[in-house]
């Protein structure tokens, strides 16, 4: 799995994306295993170029809490640093309020 993920992530060097990133932060994840998430999150922004590109992260629980939206940190340290400091936030999962969250930046743009 791994493997696949960074050559496709390969394939879009050079390219203009918006990468929006929805992390699950409810309790059925576990602190521990949202620590892997934090490390898989840095690992994918220290592999993309960003210099061209937009990040937005969206974390959710019991609501959608936005890490950050797109274009509002724009370098790779600042994304990792941001990334290793996000709180878990626990509770109940709520897919659907990060996906109506992440939405409506591209209806405000």
């Amino acid at each position: 799995m791994k493997r696949f993920m960074f050559v496709y992530i390969l394939e879009c060097v050079g390219q203009e994306i918006d990468i929006i990133f929805l992390v699950d932060g409810s309790t059925s994840i576990t602190s521990y295993n949202f620590d892997k998430v934090r490390a898989f999150l840095i690992a994918i922004i220290n592999a993309i170029d960003i210099t061209s590109s937009r990040v937005g992260m969206v974390q959710f629980s019991a609501y959608a809490q936005e890490e950050f939206k797109l274009g509002e940190i724009t370098d790779k340290a600042s994304l990792a640093t941001h990334i290793r400091k996000m709180r878990y936030l626990t509770g109940t999962t709520a897919t659907f309020l990060a996906i109506q969250t992440m939405q409506k930046w591209f209806e405000d743009e």
